[in-house]
């Protein structure tokens, strides 16, 4: 998956919806079936119409994982696909136009919302939430998904009652309008970005093939740490020419984000991190965790520029984070993604997300390469 969940997260929302009905410990789709209720998600003109263009979509990114998505019939996938249709437009949460700068402002993902998103998780005949902790299902998160899926609109009902509490730490402390800096003073590594990128600022105009794995954040190859290869972040910046210690460094602070491990402090998932960072709390606005990629992408352009090279790498990778968060997460809020676990981060799950994951992070990168450097040009 691109990340795991807290286990805080899903025990705040757990404690308040165990009071809705008694709960089996073992609860799953398959077990309970699909409630009418469940129409109560979505519009009351039932599933949208699917676009062509979106099941060519669907079949490319099941050709770049390798493998079929998990939806294991029509219905199931064509309510994944419509729960996309449904997203909420891009004017809706990118209020400054980042997407559009980018050049990726038709994706679809980004706008994926709670109730059209949870429907297609009903869809899936034994889907369970999947989030582990040493092994073992969370307890909490597995008993407020039986409440889900037996009482979809009492979970709604519940989802919208508890999930101000829960986004209430980091909305409170609203890092993301504090004034902002890249992390440390410049060290320069004295060199010239024509010399420190030009594999790939020779490539930007070629194409690129990709397979994904679980982690997309990372994408680290194998190693002492990571024993089974993965591919994301890694992959797409060594595709594009970077070499493997930048692409490294670049996919590894992707993923330090969801452990504290960065320049930034405590920027995880929980509450008690960077809840902005993973997902939109300032909805009517623009989405924190735009505003996270653009500071961080401005952060890297000025310390390229200074020949900082090292430490804008870092800053890009940081900035990727919440991009691709953006596109695996949508507008889905905290406590549903609690919930439902690992269906938003699941390749198999969610292969458009992985589809435009992809066309966000080239972006990104050449947005970072076409800042800090004239593209050098072959034979």
């Amino acid at each position: 998956m691109w990340h795991k969940f807290s286990l805080p997260l899903v025990v705040s929302l757990a404690c308040l919806t165990a009071c809705g009905k008694a709960v089996s410990p073992l609860a799953s789709v398959q077990s309970a079936g699909v409630p009418e209720a469940a129409s109560s998600l979505l519009p009351a003109s039932g599933l949208s119409p699917i676009p062509p263009e979106l099941r060519e979509q669907m079949a490319a990114a099941e050709h770049l994982i390798g493998n079929p998505s998990a939806f294991p019939n029509d219905a199931a996938k064509d309510a994944y696909l419509s729960s996309l249709v449904q997203a909420l437009p891009a004017a809706g949460y990118d209020r400054e136009g980042f997407l559009a700068k980018l050049g990726v402002a038709g994706m679809r993902s980004p706008g994926k919302q709670d109730g059209p998103t949870f429907y297609a998780v009903l869809q899936l005949p034994g889907y369970r939430p999947g989030t582990l902790v040493d092994g073992k299902e969370i307890l909490p998160q597995v008993m407020a998904f039986d409440i889900a899926v037996h009482n979809p609109r009492l979970f709604m009902q519940l989802i919208r009652a508890t999930n101000a509490s829960v986004e209430a730490p980091s909305r409170n402390r609203a890092v993301w309008k504090r004034p902002y800096s890249p992390a440390g003073t410049p060290q320069p590594t004295g060199e010239v970005a024509q010399q420190r990128y030009a594999p790939s600022l020779a490539k930007l105009t070629r194409s690129y093939g990709l397979l994904f794995d679980d982690d997309f954040h990372a994408g680290l190859p194998a190693v002492a740490a990571m024993p089974a290869g993965t591919y994301g972040t890694f992959a797409i910046a060594t595709s594009l020419g970077f070499t493997e210690t930048q692409a490294w460094r670049v996919a590894s602070y992707c993923n330090r984000i969801d452990y504290d491990t960065t320049p930034y402090g405590k920027t995880s998932f929980s509450p008690a991190g960077q809840m902005d960072r993973h997902f939109n709390l300032d909805r009517g606005g623009q989405d924190t965790r735009l505003v996270w990629a653009q500071r961080h992408l401005d952060g890297a352009r000025a310390l390229a520029k200074a020949g900082a090279f090292d430490q804008a790498e870092v800053e890009i990778g940081c900035g990727l984070h919440s991009l691709q968060d953006v596109v695996a997460h949508g507008q889905l809020t905290p406590s549903m993604h609690g919930v439902i676990g690992e269906f938003p981060d699941q390749v198999t799950y969610d292969p458009i997300a992985v589809y435009e994951a992809t066309q966000a992070t080239v972006a990104y990168l050449h947005a970072y390469l076409d800042a800090v450097a004239t593209p050098v040009t072959t034979p």
